[in-house]
């Protein structure tokens, strides 16, 4: 096989001296033609980089590209963490559990564990489970069933409505 030339222009001289040989001199255009078409190989060989500069500066781009994409990730995860710490926050404020931390019980229905949130919801002789902040109680309820709140009254008509 044919051993490749170091650049273009080389790889194009032995063309070159073969016209130059031939026993007429070439006319005027083609001349040109081959001026221009030797200055565009050139323009094409400075554009060229040689194959060892072309993949060493394509491994500097992917070890910059590798180093950007672990510091990103890096940096998504932390605020990840720290987005799931402020919910986790936020969920703790709004627990249950911080209610009975000042002071008030949770009153259960023993059997059902249903949460009673109304007097009327508890019948004499109940069995109840009181949840404090600390732990739980059983109770039994006492009494007669409450009655229901009264309903409120008619308006006295020289008072105006808000609404």
């Amino acid at each position: 096989p044919p051993r490749r030339r170091p650049t273009p222009r080389a790889g194009a001289a032995p063309a070159g001296r073969r016209l130059a040989a031939a026993p007429h001199p070439p006319h005027p255009r083609a001349r040109r033609r081959r001026a221009r078409a030797g200055a565009r190989l050139d323009a094409a060989a400075q554009r060229l980089r040689p194959p060892r500069a072309a993949a060493e500066a394509g491994q500097r781009r992917l070890d910059t590209l590798g180093r950007d994409l672990e510091t990103g990730f890096a940096r998504r995860v932390e605020r990840a963490a720290e987005r799931l710490d402020r919910q986790a926050a936020l969920l703790d404020t709004l627990s249950y559990r911080r209610v009975l931390d000042r002071g008030f019980a949770l009153v259960r229905d023993a059997a059902t564990g249903k949460a009673l949130g109304r007097a009327a919801e508890v019948t004499p002789g109940a069995a109840l489970t009181l949840a404090f902040a600390d732990a739980d109680v059983s109770a039994t309820a006492e009494g007669e069933k409450p009655r229901p709140a009264a309903k409120p009254g008619k308006r006295d008509p020289r008072q105006g409505s808000l609404l």
